[in-house]
């Protein structure tokens, strides 16, 4: 049985009333390279805007146009140039250090490391009505193939898995005493066990540098 532990207090991010979060996806159908990049890489951009969006309570986007052109701004804004390999953490920390000055409430932002402190870091985000962006680490290639994390889907049975990969949390719970993050990924809800996550990161190389982006309102 899902139990929730932690959890945004507003409904989130939706496209056209059916989707949760944003996704790069929506540029599956353009022709331009650059437009195709933006499908490639585009997860940084993505958990930046719905982000932003969420922490200004604009959750609701009418039409897949308008989340593009929500899409566009946040590109032109970091100054992102469209590429299949996408963001990487320093860059999106940078955008939204930036992006968050121009807020009404004032926040600060900055990437994480530490692998003991990250849960305690997701409830105290969660608690406070903001998403939390993690960064699940690139693999590369051994013995021909490519290690990817687990995605999970409402049964907690795996729907589909992902590496080099930015998705948003949107709540915290326990399922068969396993703890489980809610996230948003390609406009669509999943589940990662926390657990695994953590082993995901200690496998590889560059791990360390799959963590989270730590936002907080300025007293």
């Amino acid at each position: 049985m899902k139990n929730f532990l932690f959890s945004l207090k507003k409904e989130y991010i939706k496209v056209n009333d059916t989707s949760f979060g944003g996704s790069q996806l929506y540029y599956a159908n353009e022709t331009s390279k650059r437009e195709i990049k933006k499908k490639l890489g585009g997860c940084g951009i993505v958990a930046i805007t719905d982000t932003l969006s969420y922490l200004q309570s604009e959750t609701a986007y009418k039409s897949v146009n308008d989340y593009k052109k929500a899409f566009d701004y946040t590109v032109k804004k970091s100054k992102w140039i469209p590429t299949k390999m996408g963001m990487n953490y320093l860059h999106l920390t940078l955008s939204m250090f930036f992006r968050l000055k121009k807020l009404p409430e004032k926040h600060r932002c900055y990437w994480c490391f530490s692998r003991k402190k990250m849960l305690g870091r997701i409830k105290k985000m969660l608690s406070k009505d903001i998403p939390v962006i993690i960064s699940v680490p690139r693999t590369f290639k051994h013995k021909g193939k490519i290690d990817k994390l687990n995605l999970y889907n409402n049964d907690f049975k795996v729907q589909t898995t992902t590496c080099g990969h930015f998705v948003v949390i949107t709540g915290l719970l326990s399922f068969n005493n396993s703890v489980y993050y809610e996230v948003s990924s390609w406009g669509r809800k999943y589940y990662v066990n926390h657990d695994e996550f953590i082993s995901f990161q200690k496998k590889h190389i560059i791990g360390l540098l799959g963590n989270m982006l730590y936002i907080n309102k300025k007293e």
